[in-house]
């Protein structure tokens, strides 16, 4: 027999009625949520040794409990937070997972900035060409270091186009199909329409082709000096689709 597990009945039956609520089962909330702790585990640990030191008197397993009660918690309010902070991406709106989302820390371990990454889910995948983006807030990662601005925004799209193994002896052909619709002038131009429109004192928008790990994409960078400028995802889709129609390449969210 599986194993099974206990809990207090008024504890169930508050599972019950979230699960009714919701239109989940008992069965698909409860594999959810236990398939996924192993992400919080190392929040906690680390919770738990900033406990430790003030409380070294206390249990570990009950600095374990307090400590995993209290990410529960707040984990709920901090969405709230993250909702209201990239509603205007649009990316939850179109179903992606948010794979992490990690503070940027100085050498003197202050927070200076926030990154978040978001993938594809099987849903988005539907209606949009974008395949992950990550969100920098309040920093710059250059290749010699951090730069440091307080509001501002880079966010990285990738869109995949494909893997070597599929594309097989196309590869070549295909990767110089994009690298020459980049220096279109129609697509010259529309990232030079985003960049003007982005309405900040710094911004800018740069694409490229990335052909990384035996697969190509594209690639597009927007850099603001107020990460409220940064566009909808809707915005760039458009400039996506239009490197792909130069190509001839199609897309099955196209």
């Amino acid at each position: 027999m599986p194993p099974t597990i206990r809990v207090d009945e008024s504890i169930y039956r508050n599972l019950v009625e979230v699960a009714k609520e919701l239109g989940l089962s008992v069965d698909e909330i409860v594999n959810i949520c236990l398939s996924n702790l192993s992400f919080l585990k190392m929040v906690v640990k680390e919770d738990v040794e900033g406990l430790g030191k003030v409380f070294n008197d206390v249990p570990r397993d009950r600095l374990a409990s307090l400590a995993l009660l209290r990410v529960l918690f707040i984990a709920g309010g901090f969405y709230k937070v993250f909702r209201h902070l990239v509603k205007d991406l649009g990316f939850l709106d179109k179903g992606f997972i948010i794979e992490f989302v990690d503070p940027v820390l100085d050498d003197e371990g202050n927070c200076i900035g926030m990154t978040a990454h978001f993938a594809a889910s099987v849903y988005s995948e539907k209606v949009s060409n974008i395949s992950s983006a990550t969100l920098h807030v309040g920093v710059r990662i250059r290749r010699d270091g951090v730069e440091i601005c307080r509001e501002c925004g880079w966010l990285e799209i990738e869109s995949l186009v494909g893997f070597k193994d599929k594309l097989g002896d196309k590869y070549e052909e295909v990767k110089n199909k994009l690298e020459k619709a980049l220096g279109d002038d129609e697509v010259a131009d529309a990232l030079e329409d985003l960049e003007d429109s982005l309405g900040c004192d710094i911004s800018e928008v740069n694409a490229k082709v990335l052909n990384t790990n035996n697969s190509l994409s594209l690639y597009i960078e927007i850099f603001v000096d107020d990460y409220t400028c940064l566009p909808p995802i809707d915005e760039i889709e458009k400039i996506i689709n239009l490197v792909l129609s130069k190509t001839g390449i199609v897309r099955k969210t196209d």
